[in-house]
């Protein structure tokens, strides 16, 4: 049965600096880079989840995109997210900021899927950057492939997420395979090893 579910996803830029003298976080980027994925468990305290919820309140919306950044920076500044990956990740700089809050009577059924489509400023005649929409006001697209493997997503489960509440679901590995067709995710996901995005906030 689907319960509420809410999580806050934030897009970064992050380009990767091969530093040597990188060793703290030399576990996180290799399974990152192996797996495209990570877990980093109890990164956000109690208060900053609190705190995090209230900034992300979509009122009954099942998901928006997000206009008060700064305070969601400041928010993120507070947990051990922001720490591990500016060691890794020296530039990295935030560029999106979405807020789900899925419920029973106010949710969706996503399909396999690469999210492929970043915000930016402006519109502008660029060459490789195309399908170009507006969205809440803000223009997006889908930029060249080296531009999205600079692209991070950071997820925090603001809630209790399990497979019952519709937690997601990601193919380990899946980031190396390129841009995949809509019509051809699901079969590329089936050759990859699947895990579903299990957390229990520990407020819970």
């Amino acid at each position: 049965m689907l319960q509420r579910q809410r999580a806050l996803v934030f897009m970064y830029l992050a380009i990767r600096v091969d530093d040597s003298s990188v060793t703290d976080c030399s576990d996180i980027d290799a399974q990152f880079q192996a797996e495209g994925r990570v877990w980093v468990r109890n990164a956000v305290a109690p208060d900053t989840l609190t705190i995090l919820r209230t900034l992300t309140n979509v009122e009954g919306k099942p998901g928006a995109r997000l206009s008060n950044q700064v305070d969601l920076i400041e928010a993120l500044n507070r947990t051990q997210i922001d720490e591990h990956l500016s060691a890794i990740y020296p530039n990295i700089r935030p560029v999106r900021f979405v807020s789900f809050d899925k419920t029973p009577s106010a949710h969706w059924a996503v399909p396999w899927h690469q999210d492929r489509v970043i915000a930016v400023k402006e519109k502008s005649d660029i060459g490789g950057f195309k399908n170009w929409s507006q969205k809440a006001g803000i223009w997006h697209c889908e930029p060249p492939q080296e531009i999205l493997e600079s692209m991070l997503f950071i997820r925090i489960h603001l809630d209790s997420c399990t497979k019952d509440r519709g937690a997601m679901e990601i193919a380990l590995g899946s980031h190396c395979a390129g841009i995949i067709g809509a019509d051809e995710a699901a079969d590329v996901a089936s050759n990859f090893p699947l895990e579903t995005t299990r957390h229990r906030p520990a407020t819970f």
